[in-house]
């Protein structure tokens, strides 16, 4: 080789080596790009640091995090800095315009950032290269730069779903991006575009992508011609307010249209048939429109339809077999619409179906028919099967467990019976179960353990039962929990939370569980809900709460917690939202709850709180602590921050021991809805400041000792739903405002009051008014004849809603109220608004009754006890609703309206204390009264004995005077009764010639049957009682244990309703007894107490059982010792005495069917189980004993829907615990005895249970030998009308209360072998009527108070 050619080698090589080397070097940083970089990242706030690479040590910018370069001239051509995920991982802060330095980008996405609501530079629109914008989700605000519009290169821009209030307010910039094949600007508000927006984007014939949800158009142009019709592929308007109902023809002509959105636009009519153009949709969107047609044929055709969703319209008629053509369908919505019908078997061919949803379609039918459906090819791929609220019924089979790939299965709200299938198990990738609202039993399946992926399992509602399976435990993924309202019973304890880390929401309300954890566990959870309601927790606070430092929402109520709550939960608490822990007996003092300033809602009514009342945060919504005994002034709970701005609503402090007068600082309280300061001791006038609370709904103030006016600020309070103030002693004349301004008023209660003068006609106004309560108080003069205006006590309102409800963030309250209906106090809640009441007794109102009441729609009518003359309103009968009746004690005459008759529902009547006469009308209803309820009158005819056969009417002329004479028809009746009573001679003569063969059967030593001879009249034998009205025998009374004994004969008397022969030794004719009585088929009272009879006969079928009303087999000796079936069938029985008989074992069950009785009497025997829960469902029970058994375990609060109860007798048996605070619902009460009964409680709690309405009318307390303790409290003297109290052996310590010289009803007490100290109080002279005082054993000190001689009726002391 020569030279030459050597050196043309190297040269070569040399160039090549430069061009090599200048390649290399080109991909590498330009040196002011890079520091551009530097800088824009300088003003970013980067917490993951993920711009860790963009450092100055690191020369190469190309290889940074989210940098591309052009591999030849090393220029930066994209920054790709998308956050991975929104949130505390996001760039924030500022967009420095060094980034103008990068000017060869094409790229840039700064999307899924946290801008916090900067606006987006202008300067973005100088990158004239720029092809591809993305700001979506970046936090950017405020209106978007026109500088864009420059970008002319620009093919891609998105700026939609900004947090933070983006807006375009001239949108012309947009025709100069002639490029875009991309367009999003999604949230964007583009409200003052709407005319140009679409003629500008019709000149953009490329876009390809046109996404404008939720912008805020309300103009959809008809364009002549879309220019994009032939690149648009997607088109999303959903979620706008157009103007129109219509969908633009324009749309019709996008051929090429693959996704179409048109979602929550408000478009009616029929599904236009316009979109049958469309078919290379894959992705159609009507939902939540107002599109009411059936579903159109054509749109069956849509061969490429991947996604259909036409939920929430108003859509009719069946899903037609024809929806098998779809066969690239993967997911299909039709929920909620009108369609009904079943689904097509064709539904099974779509074999690439992901996702189901028919919620809310009337399919009914059944689940197996539907799975059978399903279970080809679809089953192999099906993710998502949404069948709630579809009227489905049947039984779940074990097919269920074929479908593996399900991911969500909704299958709530039907009739779904049966037991869950073992083969759920087999769902593997379950992450959501909702099988509740349905009928499912049996227990829950062992195999729902193996449901790993699980993530939320609904099964609430149904009746499924047992105990909770183990392998709960098991599910990893469980974040949501709800087994509430089953059957489920059992402990829960650690095992079932194993590996339950994931638990945020756990509700297991409304079973029988019992949480049964060592006191040192702390779950692995970290819980955001807990919903735990009548499940027993045990009796300590449960400590584990402590660890739930996410815990917001927390109901314990009813959970058997006896104890303080520790300090340290408020303390701890800082998420907490809403908390309930309310019926449990919780005791101590509650701190102050001003730092826990994100509770919004706190229960703790009914339990055993004291002391001051807690002091609020401004943000605390909701507050109830009735029920307890909290006490002391409540200026410093009210005037707390006088200058400070309160959010609460809802605040019930009623039911306590709070006391004094009410403060004047109330400005701040203004957003209260709800007031009850109920049940104190408050005194002295209403505040004029509580005329400031214009928010109020609902006012109580009832049971204190309030007085003077109604304050006149209180006219501002327009929006009051209810106002109760009885029981106080508020003075002057009903407020003329009441009727002008409380519009909304529906319950007007001022009973017990010492107001006066007469009704104002104002009050006619109120035309929501539902219950006006006057009664007990001074008012006089007429009831006004507008009284129909009260149009809401007019029309019959089909109102189903649940009560009268107050909904605030995270609780619901319902109104409840004590009222007086049906002669008796009864609390009414879910139902009061369906209540309508008048109660204007105990006043001194006069004139007539006016003829505008009957046009009322009332339940319960009471003006008794007033002055009211003239004569019952005769068209009565047109107030069929009516259920109670009380005009007793006026002086009202004339007769009884005929149209009375009318009144069916009538089940309370008084008519007594009247000058009425006459005949009683006949009907279903009247002569099922007591006579006491006509008593006073000159009437006649059942129910009263005498007969008006006899009785010859005086006829009043026109002029209303008497005629003298007699009115010759009712002489001819009278003769033809006469003559028609003969007739019945040969009936008497067959009851009399019984009667004589009955005593046949008797020995009669002291001859007290003696007038049974002869041919005399039966009727007027000793122990005879007969019809009035058909001479026949209806009632025996033969008790006396030295009369007669011997064997009956009684089967003659077939109409014999009456038949008492206690004390009657009829030893000798147990066998034949009670078979001679069941010949009787028309006896409705049989007595049999003391009979020494010894056998108790199985009577295959009862002939009275559809007749006796009582029957008492006590003080027998029977040989068996368990009550015969017979007794349980006797369905109409009200009184039943089975006492001292010696029954043994639990008390039987078939005792609940007796449902009608009022008197129960099982005392003196040897039953041996707790107290059945049925028994505590016997509403209309009055008198209630089962004393010296052997009866164990606790008194269930369910004594508290006892509320008819007027004697109760639990003592002498095994029973412990503690008396449940609804005993002090029973306002009925009478007459209680738990002697010897282990309560172990405080007397004060108790003496506070029964302080409510329980005090007003108690006589008789009897809680001797029950191991009371604590203070006798001045709350003894609220027990007014007391006749005896006995509280002796036990430990109440302290002095006895002055107060109990207010019981001057008292005739027996008894205090003795206690632990009482101090002097006798001097008060105790006050009691008149004392007869018996005990009060030896105990630590009295002192002389004894010379008051002790005022006592005139006392015939027994002893004080030793």
């Amino acid at each position: 080789m020569n030279i030459v050619a050597i050196a043309i080698f190297y040269l070569n090589l040399l160039v090549l080596t430069a061009i090599n080397f200048s390649f290399c070097s080109g991909s590498s940083c330009i040196e002011s790009e890079r520091h551009a970089l530097l800088r824009f990242k300088q003003d970013l706030e980067d917490p993951s640091n993920r711009l860790a690479s963009w450092t100055n040590f690191d020369g190469d910018c190309c290889t940074w995090t989210g940098v591309v370069c052009d591999n030849f001239t090393g220029h930066i051509l994209k920054l790709k800095l998308r956050s991975p995920s929104r949130g505390r991982r996001s760039l924030s802060g500022k967009v420095n315009p060094s980034l103008l330095d990068l000017k060869h980008l094409i790229y840039l996405d700064l999307s899924y950032n946290a801008f916090d609501g900067i606006r987006i530079p202008s300067f973005l629109g100088s990158f004239g290269e720029l092809r591809h914008l993305n700001l979506s989700e970046a936090g950017f605000a405020g209106e978007i730069p026109h500088q864009l519009g420059n970008l002319s290169n620009l093919q891609y821009l998105d700026l939609g779903q900004n947090d933070y209030p983006l807006y375009i307010d001239n949108i012309r910039w947009l025709s100069g991006l002639s490029s875009l094949k991309y367009l999003d600007l999604t949230v964007v508000n583009l409200s003052k575009t709407s005319a140009d927006l679409f003629l500008i984007i019709n000149a953009l014939p490329s876009l390809g992508v046109l996404q404008l949800s939720n912008c805020e158009l309300h103009h959809l142009p008809t364009l002549s011609t879309a220019n994009f019709s032939s690149s648009l592929v997607t088109l999303d308007l959903s979620q706008n307010k157009f103007n129109s109902s219509f969908i633009p023809n324009w749309v019709f002509g996008l051929t090429q249209l693959q996704f179409l959105n048109l979602a929550r636009n408000g478009f009616r009519g029929p599904i236009p048939d316009g979109l049958q153009n469309l078919t290379s949709l894959t992705h159609l969107d009507l939902s939540r429109n107002n599109f009411s047609s059936s579903i159109p044929n054509w749109l069956y055709k849509f061969s490429h339809l991947e996604c259909l969703s036409l939920i929430k319209n108003n859509l009719q008629g069946t899903i037609s077999g024809d929806i098998g053509n779809l066969t690239s369908m993967q997911k299909i919505d039709l929920s909620s619409n009108a369609l009904q019908g079943r689904i097509p078997r064709s539904l099974g061919r779509l074999c690439n179906l992901r996702s189901i949803s028919l919620s809310s379609v009337k399919l009914n039918q059944a689940v197996s028919e539907i799975l059978d459906i399903f279970l080809g090819c679809v089953s192999h791929r099906l993710e998502v099967l949404n069948l709630g609220q579809t009227q489905l019924y049947g039984q779940l089979t074990s097919k269920l467990g074929q479908f593996k790939n399900l991911d969500t299965l909704f299958l709530c709200c039907g009739s779904i019976f049966g037991p869950i299938p073992h083969s759920l198990g087999k769902l593997s990738n379950l992450k959501f179960l909702d099988l509740s609202s349905n009928k499912l039993s049996g227990s829950i399946p062992f195999s729902i353990g193996e449901l790993s992926s699980l993530s939320s399992l609904q099964l609430s509602s149904n009746e499924l039962n047992g105990s909770i399976p183990s392998s709960f435990g098991m599910l990893l993924s469980l974040r949501i929990l709800d087994i509430s309202s089953n059957k489920l019973n059992g402990n829960l304890s650690e095992i079932h939370f194993f590996k339950l880390s994931s638990l945020e929401s756990f509700k297991a309300s409304g079973n029988s569980l019992k949480l049964n954890v060592n006191p040192d566990w702390r779950p692995s959870f970290q819980l955001n809900e807990l919903y735990l309601p009548s499940c027993y927790v045990g009796s300590r606070f449960p400590s584990w709460l402590l660890s739930q430092k996410k815990l917001g929402f927390l109901d314990l109520s009813n959970s058997g917690i006896l104890d303080t709550i520790p300090t340290k939960f408020w303390k701890s608490s800082f998420r907490l939202r809403y908390v309930n822990f309310s019926h449990n007996q919780i005791y101590g003092k509650v701190p102050s709850l001003i730092e826990v300033g994100s509770l919004t809602s706190l229960d703790l009514s009914s339990n055993s709180l004291a002391g001051s009342l807690p002091l609020l945060s401004s943000t605390m919504n909701t507050l109830d602590v009735s029920n307890n005994s909290f006490s002391g002034h409540v200026s410093q709970f009210l005037c707390h921050a006088v200058n400070e701005s309160k959010n609460l609503q809802i605040l019930y402090l009623k039911d306590n021991s709070l006391f004094g007068e009410l403060p004047d600082c109330w400005t701040n309280w203004q957003n209260l809805e709800v007031l009850d300061l109920g049940e104190n001791k408050f005194i002295g006038n209403l505040p004029n400041s509580m005329g400031k609370l214009n928010s109020l709904r609902s006012l109580h103030l009832h049971n204190n000792n309030f007085s003077g006016n109604i304050p006149i600020s209180f006219k501002n309070c327009t929006k009051l739903l209810v106002l109760n103030l009885h029981e106080n002693r508020f003075v002057g004349n009903v407020p003329l405002w009441l009727g002008e301004r409380f519009s909304s008023l529906m319950i007007l209660i001022l009973r017990s009051n010492k107001f006066q003068g007469s009704l104002p006609v104002e009050l006619c106004q109120l035309a929501s008014l539902r219950i006006l309560d006057l009664a007990y108080n001074n008012l006089s003069g007429a009831i006004p004849s507008c009284i129909s205006n009260l149009s809401a006590m007019v029309t019959t309102l089909k109102d189903f809603a649940r009560g009268i409800q107050y909904v605030t963030n995270y609780s619901d309250s319902i109104e409840d109220e004590s009222l007086m209906l049906k002669g008796r106090m009864d609390e009414y809640s879910t139902i009061l608004n369906l209540v309508r009441s008048i109660d204007l007794s105990k006043n001194t109102f006069s004139g007539e009754i006016p003829i505008e009441v009957t046009h009322l729609k009332l339940l319960s009518l009471n003006l008794s006890h007033n002055h009211f003359t003239g004569r019952i309103p005769e068209n009565i009968g047109v107030m069929e609703s009516l259920e109670s009746i009380d005009l007793s004690s006026n002086q009202l005459n004339g007769v009884i309206p005929q149209s009375i008759s009318a009144l069916t529902s009538l089940n309370h009547l008084n008519l007594s204390h009247n000058n009425l006469h006459g005949e009683i009308p006949l009907s279903t209803q009247l002569q099922t009264f007591d006579a006491s309820c006509f008593m006073g009158n000159e009437l006649c005819g059942p129910p009263l004995p005498n007969n008006c056969s006899g009785i010859f009417p005086i006829q009043e002329n026109e002029n209303g005077g008497n005629k003298h004479e007699v009115n010759g028809f009712y002489v001819s009746m009278a003769l033809g009764f006469v003559v028609g009573f003969s007739s019945l001679l040969q009936w008497i003569e067959s009851d009399r010639q019984a009667l004589l063969w009955f005593k046949q059967g008797l020995t009669d030593p002291s001859n007290w049957l003696s007038s049974w001879i002869g041919e005399g009249d039966c009727c007027k034998w000793a122990g005879v009682v007969c019809d009035n009205s058909t001479g026949h025998v209806h009632e025996l009374h033969l008790g006396n244990p030295d009369a007669y004994n011997g064997i009956l004969h009684l089967g003659g008397l077939s109409l014999l309703e009456y038949l008492d022969l206690s004390l009657v030794n009829l030893g000798k004719t147990s066998v034949d007894l009670l078979f001679i009585a069941n010949a009787l088929p028309s006896l409705v009272v049989l007595q049999l107490s003391g009979c020494q009879l010894h056998h108790l006969p199985t009577v295959s079928i009862a002939n009275f059982s559809s007749s006796l009303v009582t029957l008492d087999l006590s003080g027998n000796k029977f040989n068996n010792s368990f009550i015969s079936n017979w007794v349980f069938v006797l369905s109409q029985l009200q009184f039943l005495d089975l006492a001292g008989i010696g029954f043994e074992g639990p008390i039987l069950d078939g005792l609940q069917n007796l449902t009608s009785l009022t008197h129960l009497d099982l005392s003196r025997n040897h039953f041996s189980s707790p107290i059945p829960n049925w028994l505590y469902k016997f509403s209309h029970l009055e008198s209630l004993s089962v004393s010296r058994n052997s009866l164990e375990g606790v008194i269930s609060s369910d004594i508290g829907n006892l509320t008819s109860l007027q004697m109760l007798d639990l003592s002498s048996n095994a029973l412990q615990g503690s008396i449940p605070k609804s005993l002090g619902r029973l306002c009925n009460l009478r007459w209680i005895s738990l002697s010897f009964v282990k309560l172990n409680q405080t007397i004060s709690e108790i003496l506070d249970i029964f302080s409510r309405c329980v005090s007003h009318r108690l006589e008789f307390l009897d809680l001797a030998q029950t191991q009371l303790y604590g203070q006798l409290t001045y709350q003894l003297g609220q027990f007014k009308n007391l006749k005896t109290l006995d509280l002796c052996c036990g430990n109440r310590s302290g002095p006895i209360p002055y107060s109990l010289g207010e019981l001057s009803k008292l005739t027996f007490l008894d205090l003795s072998f206690n632990n009482l100290s101090s002097p006798i109080p001097f008060s105790i002279g006050e009691l008149s009527s004392l007869q018996t005082l005990q009060l030896s054993s105990n630590k009295l000190n002192g002389s004894i108070p010379s008051s002790l001689g005022k006592l005139s009726s006392l015939n027994f002391l002893l004080i030793n």
